[in-house]
């Protein structure tokens, strides 16, 4: 069965996990932040943004437990296809090589005609890549100058 343990200080929050857990059929256990911080022992620290969990090695949760925002967002949720696997993989690729496309199909590990084949294919647009490559770099010269 599915546990979700949840930790907050919010009554909203905690009212809408508990509707989450109902609806799943999870078995749901609340901690406020310093109820947490006794049962466990360690000093988590938290940030001013909710979704951001910070822990320390030594206090990883272990490989069965996940620690997510909630609530969850729907994107968090999907799994996304191969296709849009790919064609993620490939646009990072692209922006990893800054636009180089031969150096991008090596990273790929593709060829360099399979590469615009898939450019063509998926309609990504080569030259805004490169637009945004040479943007950020002028913006890291600017603030390396300035500084």
């Amino acid at each position: 069965m599915n546990q979700i343990i949840f930790i907050s200080n919010s009554l909203a929050d905690i009212s809408k996990a508990k509707e989450f857990s109902k609806k799943r059929s999870y078995s749901f256990q609340h901690y406020s932040l310093e109820e947490w911080r006794k049962k466990t022992g360690k000093h988590k620290k938290y940030s001013s943004k909710r979704e951001s969990f910070k822990t320390t090695r030594a206090e990883q949760p272990p490989p069965s437990l996940s620690i997510v925002p909630f609530p969850a967002n729907k994107s968090f949720l999907k799994v996304p296809t191969m296709h849009e696997t790919k064609i993620t993989a490939t646009k990072n690729a692209l922006l990893r090589a800054r636009g180089n496309a031969t150096h991008a199909a090596q990273l790929l590990n593709i060829g360099r005609a399979t590469l615009y084949r898939q450019i063509r294919e998926w309609g990504i647009d080569l030259e805004s890549i490169r637009y945004e490559v040479e943007e950020k770099a002028q913006k890291k010269q600017y603030l390396q100058k300035v500084a």
